[in-house]
């Protein structure tokens, strides 16, 4: 156990390790399967994701020691001793567009999934605008309860994510496992891809800094917030790959939520086990919708000192919600979770690396 300090705006590394899960835990996980499912065979796809959680626990352990070289301190105040001023202010501000994008995505592909599973009839243009005015709401509060809200939710979905393949164990079936290590180099570079799309977000380490009290710790925090998302994302796409076998999986929409269908228990108390289930996942996409919409304040609001933050959240929510309704179906939905992903790639392997790489060679990181 661990204690808070409430009367301090500042959170453990402990509670990093919560926000770090939480943030890389999103949308994303509902169609994770069925990408996987399509480039691998049997349950290759697992593979790929502890290959790529491998990779993803070393960019987050980088950035947790960039953080400790600079404590309490934001990412442009030491980006721009790192790199210069002017190229610490292009950074900050592509990760604010980053993020904005993120916040869109992640809000449309939520009322996308809400429409399809709880309310059929209610038009995705509302479904976003409501989701939105409830993250605005959580924005323009205290980030340090923002942040602290990971702990609290955190526990209830892994909870509910472990529960969901005990309560299909009896629909499983090893055979739709095997036979393994079948997948060709192609195959598994595609899935690995895939699998990496789902792990970004976890750049909000180096935003989150300056409020890190104790950063020595950061980065091995960081590591074993990756560290959860990898064993969640792998028995998810074993359980789905067991019980649908690869084939049906590479088709289903989103095979995670479908699992929950196929849950029956005793005496008929849960008639649609997957609502519940997608009503507890909702609180891990609000907390990444939020704390992506928060990041994309901070950067904004430290590149221009004169806003404030409720100008900004009024300025860049309308932008959020019409590029969040732009794509016309789930094609472009899709198409627009690339260029996100594409984005965050770039940003967690190449530019906070090479900003880390060049602060030790300047010697500012020793």
């Amino acid at each position: 156990m661990f204690r808070y300090e409430f009367n301090k705006e500042q959170i453990t590394s402990k509670e990093l390790m919560f926000v770090v899960a939480n943030m890389v835990i999103g949308a994303g996980i509902f169609r994770l399967p069925a990408y996987l499912a399509e480039n691998t065979n049997s349950a290759d796809g697992v593979l790929s994701i502890l290959i790529t959680g491998i990779v993803t626990m070393a960019a987050a352990w980088t950035m947790g020691r960039l953080v400790k070289y600079f404590p309490n301190t934001h990412f442009y105040e030491f980006s721009k001793v790192i790199i210069t001023k002017p190229a610490a202010w292009l950074v900050t501000l592509l990760f604010g567009i980053h993020f904005m994008m993120l916040t869109a995505y992640e809000i449309r592909a939520i009322a996308q999934v809400t429409r399809n599973y709880l309310l059929p009839t209610t038009p995705i243009e509302v479904l976003s605008l409501l989701f939105l005015f409830v993250i605005q709401y959580a924005v323009v509060g205290s980030r340090v309860s923002l942040i602290r809200l990971n702990t609290i939710f955190l526990p209830i979905v892994l909870s509910i994510s472990f529960l969901l393949p005990a309560l299909n164990i009896e629909l499983m079936e090893v055979k739709n496992l095997l036979p393994v290590l079948t997948t060709d180099v192609t195959g598994y570079a595609k899935a690995m891809l895939d699998s990496y799309f789902s792990f970004i977000g976890f750049s909000v380490i180096v935003f989150y800094s300056h409020l890190i009290k104790d950063p020595d710790n950061a980065s091995k925090e960081a590591a074993k917030g990756i560290l959860i998302v990898i064993l969640l994302y792998m028995m998810i796409h074993i359980a789905c790959i067991s019980i649908f076998s690869n084939d049906v999986t590479a088709n289903i929409n989103t095979p995670t939520i479908e699992l929950g269908k196929e849950v029956e228990l005793p005496g008929g108390f849960f008639e649609r086990f997957e609502s519940v289930f997608f009503t507890i996942w909702i609180m891990t996409i609000f907390n990444t919708t939020s704390m992506s919409m928060d990041i994309s304040l901070l950067a904004f609001t430290s590149l221009f000192k004169r806003l404030n933050k409720k100008a900004v959240v009024l300025a860049i929510s309308p932008i959020i919600y019409l590029i969040g309704i732009f794509p016309k179906n789930l094609n472009a939905l899709d198409k627009m979770g690339e260029i996100v992903s594409y984005a965050g790639l770039l940003f967690t392997l190449i530019v906070v690396p090479s900003i880390f790489l060049i602060a030790k060679i300047r010697g500012l990181a020793k």
